[in-house]
């Protein structure tokens, strides 16, 4: 499944996209999903695993336009405070937690 996201689309856009393919994913992975619903935050979607809930931020993977080279984000000082792990979309629909 080829997202949008290989086309020049504004930064709200990409985002939107990204959180749900992101959501979608983690759905498909068997966690329970849910969503923030406050447009700002530091977390997008909390999941629950069966045994523990975790703050989730999805991100779009990113690369430089000047050398293609893949941009490394981190988590802020407010989600390493709470554990929120980040959550990356890559162009196809496929997802990958931050340390993975």
């Amino acid at each position: 499944m080829e997202l949008l996201l290989s086309l020049r689309l504004s930064k709200s856009v990409k985002g939107t996209s990204s959180e749900h393919a992101g959501i979608s994913w983690l759905l498909k992975q068997g966690y329970h999903v849910f969503k923030n619903v406050h447009v700002t935050g530091f977390i997008d979607v909390v999941i629950f695993n069966g045994k523990e809930l975790i703050g989730i931020d999805i991100k779009s993977e990113t690369f430089r336009r000047k050398n293609g080279q893949k941009i490394y984000r981190k988590p802020t000082s407010k989600q390493d405070e709470y554990g929120v792990k980040l959550l990356f979309v890559k162009k196809d629909g496929e997802c990958y937690f931050g340390n993975d």
